[in-house]
């Protein structure tokens, strides 16, 4: 018996042009503060509307990847890629799923490991005292909702905290 082959949904030429400016990128080594191309050369590169040319850039704004500034030095610029993209993403993801305590878990157990290995040769040793003074607070049995709270707020407080100095280590 024949089956009909299943049609794929034609990709938006905007998304085309977003991965093809993400490959650029890559490949040309762009580092944050670097321009992009303007809405003219992709226009001429991809012969696309302004429409799609937007659109692109848009899309690339919003997943946090690029800046646009307006007047005679305009354009888009590429940003120092961030986490706030990703656990917006995750959010949507999480709250949208059923999950399960095994799932979130598994989940859990998979996220941890990368973050470790991410930060291998970053901390300080001021960082891994700290740290470790984190753990020991957190890491105490706690019966009462008050103390729980605290500790929650500890680990907020040290995360918050490392993302602070490490954005003006960015900064600078």
């Amino acid at each position: 018996m024949l089956t009909r082959p299943l049609r794929r949904k034609r990709q938006k030429l905007s998304d085309v042009i977003v991965e093809s400016v993400k490959r650029s990128i890559v490949t040309d080594a762009l580092k944050p503060g670097d321009r992009l191309p303007t809405e003219r050369e992709l226009m001429e590169s991809f012969q696309c509307s302004k429409g799609s040319a937007r659109e692109a850039l848009k899309a690339l704004e919003v997943e946090g990847l690029v800046s646009t500034r307006t007047g005679p030095s305009g354009g888009a610029y590429l940003n120092q890629a961030g986490t706030e993209p990703a656990s917006r993403a995750l959010r949507n993801y999480l709250h949208f799923q059923h999950l399960d305590g095994e799932q979130v878990y598994q989940l859990r157990k998979v996220i941890e490991v990368e973050l470790a290995v991410s930060v291998l040769g970053r901390l300080s040793e001021n960082d891994y005292t700290a740290l470790q003074a984190n753990v020991d607070f957190c890491s105490a049995p706690e019966d009462s909702e008050a103390g729980q709270r605290e500790q929650r707020l500890a680990e907020l407080d040290r995360l918050s905290r490392r993302g602070r100095k490490r954005g003006a280590q960015l900064d600078a």
